[in-house]
């Protein structure tokens, strides 16, 4: 993990709803974080073990359809279900 990735340092709350999106429906294998904006609840992509994508919007963590918007540029490198439970340990000795 890199100070320079804003979304490594977002409040628990955050990352807690991103694991409820990454095990509905089916098996998550993988969640990309948008790197575009302010960083304060950055939407995100989560590509499920079929190779399907749902994206979903930071802020309210309700789906949306636009995930072929990511330009490579503008999303980060895959983090797995325990990267995101580190996210939330890390967040919570803030």
């Amino acid at each position: 993990m890199s100070e320079n990735n804003f979304w490594e340092n977002i409040d628990e709350d955050y990352y807690r709803d991103v694991l409820g999106n990454m095990k509905r429906k089916e098996k998550s294998e993988r969640v990309r974080f948008g790197m575009l904006g302010k960083g304060i609840h950055p939407n995100y992509e989560v590509t499920r073990e079929s190779g399907n994508k749902e994206c979903f919007k930071g802020v309210n963590h309700k789906p949306y359809e636009g995930f072929e918007l990511y330009e490579p540029e503008h999303i980060s490198d895959p983090y797995d279900y325990t990267d995101v439970q580190r996210f939330i340990a890390k967040a919570m000795t803030k």
